[in-house]
């Protein structure tokens, strides 16, 4: 009987044991995130959010004393999430590489910076440095062509010395880009910024919008057929930018239908070499157009583009 009892202790102490083992184990393989906001934030809680069927929030955090912390399941499938939170001033966000390499992530950031600093996971800080170093040679080339643009005269001297700072800009942005891409290859962070480059005409030419949204050239070189990059907003953003509805203020009713009808079609022709990702495009643009009012256009695609339609 005493022999019993002592069995029993080590088979409840064997149990014991093991699920600790269990439990440390799981701890380990989950993923961490902690945020910090440097500035007094009136939002209670934040959602983490998924693009891989749609925008969805996957968990809600409370926010307390200005930062929160999350675990997330090792199994969560890779991709870019988005921490969204509201400051007053509506939706603000933090969006996140998660690679399943990175067991910890943290983050500081304020309402004065687009780009959060990055304290663990060197993929999110090199591809946050990089937002911020591109976005800055984007907006001087911005000025710079500005100028060009409007200066009276080609012929003094100060247009020479702006179309050369410009050719230099342009050579900066363009090594940077290329650079971090070599660097970055089979990454999130990779993908992200590979999908989505600028153009910039040669400065002796007539400066035209389409060098900030590369009208004439938006596809080119994008990626628009890897269901991977579905979870992450790079196909959502590129969609909305396309479909530019700032420059269609100004248009009437047939214009504006004619203009999403062309975009339409050539976003579906765009998406349309995989079965996903056509899929996913179509749904976008008619939660979208639903969204706006615009029904019959989302009648149009799903009648052409649907599963009961005619093919690409």
């Amino acid at each position: 009987m005493f022999l019993t009892k002592i069995k029993k202790k080590q088979k409840i102490l064997l149990l014991l044991v093991f699920s600790f083992i269990i439990s440390f184990a799981q701890a380990q393989d989950s993923i961490r995130i902690r945020g910090v906001f440097r500035e007094y934030i009136c939002s209670i809680s934040l959602t983490f959010n998924s693009f891989s069927a749609g925008f969805k929030p996957l968990a809600e955090v409370a926010i307390k004393d200005n930062s929160f912390y999350l675990s997330l399941p090792g199994t969560i499938a890779p991709g870019v999430y988005r921490v969204q939170y509201n400051q007053g001033c509506g939706e603000q966000f933090v969006d996140v590489i998660v690679n399943g390499i990175d067991k910890e992530i943290s983050f500081d950031t304020n309402l004065n910076s687009e780009f959060p600093s990055f304290m663990r996971s060197e993929e999110n800080r090199r591809w946050s440095n990089y937002q911020k170093q591109s976005k800055c040679h984007v907006s001087k080339l911005g000025i710079l062509y500005n100028f060009l643009s409007f200066y009276p005269s080609t012929q003094d001297k100060v247009v020479l010395q702006v179309t050369k700072a410009v050719t230099q800009e342009r050579r900066k942005y363009y090594d940077s880009f290329e650079n971090f891409i070599k660097r970055n290859k089979g990454t999130w962070a990779g993908e992200m910024v590979s999908n989505q480059p600028h153009y910039f005409s040669d400065p002796k030419n007539v400066p035209t919008r389409r060098d900030f949204i590369r009208r004439d050239y938006y596809w080119d070189d994008i990626n628009t057929n890897d269901p991977k990059l579905m979870n992450s907003p790079l196909y959502r953003t590129l969609i909305d930018n396309y479909l530019d509805f700032q420059s269609t203020t100004d248009y009437t009713a047939s214009q504006l239908e004619d203009y999403l009808r062309k975009r339409s079609a050539v976003i579906m022709q765009k998406f349309g070499d995989n079965a996903t990702t056509k899929a996913f495009a179509l749904r976008h643009l008619k939660e979208g157009f639903i969204a706006m009012g615009q029904y019959s256009i989302a009648i149009f695609i799903e009648n052409k583009y649907g599963l009961s339609g005619a093919k690409l």
